[in-house]
């Protein structure tokens, strides 16, 4: 009996630091996974931005080469967010696009609702759609 006692003595605390790292192991590898997406989440939708609105900028100049290289980057933000994006990101933007990909008046409150669906997919604190519309367009929405 006093054999067995002992070895309990000796074993729990070796058994309560292994648990301990192990446990600290899985958890910070969670973080570092969670922290990784949220990092390739935010590069798509800045890219998708960018490519967006740099396409709008050179049709506007007639800049056809711009243009196709904006839409480069346009289809491959769309598909690193089908991957990488939260759900109601990508029904937004799959909104958006199915009603037709375009900043008209008609369609900016679709893309304005994807970019708010981006924003509290990367922040959890929303902001008024009339309030991204101004920054987006410069006219509230």
């Amino acid at each position: 009996m006093g054999d067995l006692n002992t070895l309990i003595v000796a074993t729990v605390p070796i058994l309560g630091v292994a648990l301990g790292a192990a446990l600290q192991f899985y958890f910070s590898r969670s973080a570092e996974d969670r922290k990784n997406l949220n990092t390739l989440r935010a590069s798509a939708y800045t890219d998708f931005i960018r490519g967006v609105s740099g396409v709008a900028i050179s049709q506007r100049g007639n800049d056809v080469g711009q243009v196709a290289a904006n839409m480069v980057l346009v289809a491959d933000a769309k598909a690193r967010i089908a991957i990488y994006g939260g759900r109601p990101e990508v029904q937004a933007l799959a909104r958006f696009w199915r009603g037709g990909a375009t900043l008209d008046e008609e369609r900016q409150p679709a893309f304005v609702e994807v970019v708010a669906a981006m924003r509290v997919g990367a922040s959890s604190k929303t902001v008024e759609a009339r309030d991204i519309s101004q920054l987006l367009f410069s006219i509230d929405v």
